[in-house]
Order: structure tokens, then sequence, then C-alpha cells
């Protein structure tokens, strides 16, 4: 068993999140972080304010594009103590 940080990342300050997860030793880690970033993040999908518009301005698919190609899922083992302290 393992106990892994995920931190997600759009690279706008203050929309970074941090993730918890115990995770067992045969599991892609890289994959978990994936799925975290698509499925949990909270701005895994943008808003105008994101690529220079106004919160509720319509995007362009391009926009979009960019955006997604900029998010970003870090993850660092950690320990239990650690884990269980943020969970």
């Amino acid at each position: 068993m393992k106990y892994i940080k995920f931190t997600c990342s759009n690279g706008f300050c203050g929309c970074d999140e941090t993730f918890y997860e115990k995770v067992e030793d045969n599991e892609d880690i890289d994959m978990i972080a994936d799925e975290i970033l698509q499925n949990d993040y909270g701005f895994a999908e943008p808003d105008g304010r994101f690529v220079g518009k106004w919160w509720d301005d319509e995007i362009t698919d391009e926009e979009y594009d960019e955006y997604i190609e900029n998010l970003s899922v870090n993850w660092e083992e950690i320990s239990k103590e650690e884990y269980e302290e943020n969970k």
C-alpha cells in the first residue's frame, strides 16, 4: 500500500487542489493522477475568466484546447501519517 498526494493545477494562482489517496502497490499511479485531474479537479473545465474573457463568455475550441493542454497533475508518495492528517 502506498499513500499518494496528488496536486492538480491550471497555472492560475489560487486554483491548485490537492487530493490524498491510498493506492495499491500494483496500481498505475499516473493513470489515477489523470483520472483525478479529469474527474475531481474543480477547474478541469475552463470558463471565460481563464482565457481573458468574462466568466460567462463562450470560449472557442482553440481556447479550450490550449487551456486543457496547460492542466497538470503532480504526485508524490507521502507517509501514512500525512495521509491520515489530510484525508
